[in-house]
């Protein structure tokens, strides 16, 4: 590639990467119906920049979603390598939570939620594979109750997340508090409180 060429490659990458920063600020702060010539304003740039990258709002805000995902797999990641499990895994929910909340009202915005891009998948499974590994590992060093899976923990996150959208924004977190409280291990007991027998 001549240096002419990685010039204006260099140019592109940088003006997608302003663009989803001004994105993820002005969804952040205004909601996603805030418009694309706003964010292309907030950016710096010209709104035929924008629109070359990304043709429509589905488009953009599928990139940010991916943008969001990714970087929350590359924190839940780093967490992994973390000396105390069960601090980092803490740590990292509260992380995921503040973060959800908002992907989430991004996701219900797009025209089909439920057709979500290729890439959305894709990040969404390397956090949720990240995660995963964060709380075997808080529950092998005898932090988290051993009883719950994976699956049942990212329901439980999910689930108290939506809720709590439609609470005043001063009980939001709570929620969350009691789950985080929930899935601590007992004291002298890893296994937490016991399981209810499931029925046949």
């Amino acid at each position: 590639m001549s240096p002419a060429a990685r010039a204006v490659r260099s140019d592109v990458l940088r003006n997608r990467a302003a663009l989803l920063d001004a994105a993820a600020a002005a969804f952040a702060q205004d909601g996603p119906n805030v418009s694309l010539d706003e964010i292309a304003r907030r950016a710096g740039l010209g709104a035929g920049t924008l629109h070359r990258h990304f043709p429509t709002k589905n488009a953009l805000i599928e990139a940010v979603l991916v943008h969001r995902l990714e970087e929350l797999g590359r924190r839940a990641q780093a967490c992994c390598a973390a000396d105390e499990p069960t601090a980092a895994f803490f740590d990292f929910l509260a992380v995921i939570a503040a973060e959800a909340g908002q992907n989430m009202t991004l996701a219900s915005a797009l025209d089909d939620p439920a057709a979500l891009s290729e890439r959305v998948a894709e990040a969404g499974q390397a956090l949720q594979a990240a995660f995963a590994e964060l709380l075997r590992r808080a529950q092998d060093a005898g932090g988290v109750r051993s009883d719950v899976t994976a699956v049942e923990l990212h329901a439980l996150v999910t689930g108290v997340i939506a809720t709590e959208r439609a609470l005043p924004e001063e009980s939001r977190g709570r929620g969350l508090a009691v789950v985080a409280d929930g899935l601590r291990a007992a004291s002298g007991s890893p296994e937490g409180p016991a399981r209810a027998p499931r029925r046949a």
